[in-house]
């Protein structure tokens, strides 16, 4: 098995999810590549856990997408692939379109103090050029997005597909030159949200998810590409 990131107790996570954490570190990380054989067992010995947790753990990842059940085998992490891209990019679509019409129908300065405090922490990262916390402070974006419809059911949806999509914005892809384009659509939204301007919001999300799929996942897809050519 490759090489992996150390494993560290926390607390108070339930002991599944911080094997989860740990795992979906390493497929992100790309630790775990496709090739690479995960099996209940050795996983449990290598953390000093028992099989149970782990075997939530498997079950939690194989359910958001990022490894699948292999007969006898155990488990490989699930390779990208564009078309699986363009599908949670379109649902990403319906779904966060309805997140800003609820939102505007919803509005607060609450909301709007929340998304512009993650505008200005953006911003510090990108003058940091710190990658992971950019990626974090985007997350927590549409995290805000999400909330602001007030349905736990569309939050709940939301958060599993940008899970989904994490493997497609692999923190081992350079994202500088992309930073400003990612910020931009985020203005644009916030800007909408602020003028109640519901069509605007959606149309600024709708050139957000074109920009980060064309500019940043299709990175991810082609430079693995690259690699299993080599």
């Amino acid at each position: 098995m490759n090489e992996d990131k150390g494993f560290v107790l926390e607390q108070p996570l339930p002991l599944r999810k911080q094997v989860f954490n740990y795992l979906r570190d390493n497929i992100l990380s790309k630790s775990f590549t496709p090739d690479t054989r995960i099996v209940e067992a050795q996983i449990a010995t290598q953390l000093g856990v028992s099989r149970t947790p782990v075997r939530e753990a498997l079950h939690l990842l194989e359910q958001e997408g990022f490894i699948e059940s292999i007969p006898r085998v155990g488990y490989k992490v699930v390779q990208l692939d564009e078309n699986e891209l363009d599908e949670v990019i379109e649902i990403r679509r319906v779904n966060e379109s309805l997140a800003c019409t609820l939102a505007v129908k919803n509005y607060s300065d609450k909301t709007l103090a929340a998304f512009r405090k993650n505008i200005i922490a953006t911003q510090k990262t990108m003058n940091q050029e710190d990658s992971d916390q950019f990626l974090r402070c985007d997350e927590q974006f549409h995290e805000i997005l999400a909330l602001a419809s007030g349905s736990r059911h569309l939050l709940s949806i939301c958060q599993l597909l940008r899970r989904l999509m994490l493997r497609y914005r692999s923190r081992s892809v350079g994202f500088l030159e992309s930073y400003q384009g990612i910020l931009d659509g985020h203005i644009a939204i916030v800007a909408a949200y602020e003028n109640r301007d519901e069509q605007g919001m959606i149309e600024g999300l709708n050139s957000h998810l074109d920009y980060v799929c064309k500019e940043v996942c299709t990175r991810s897809l082609a430079k693995t590409g690259d690699e299993s050519q080599n």
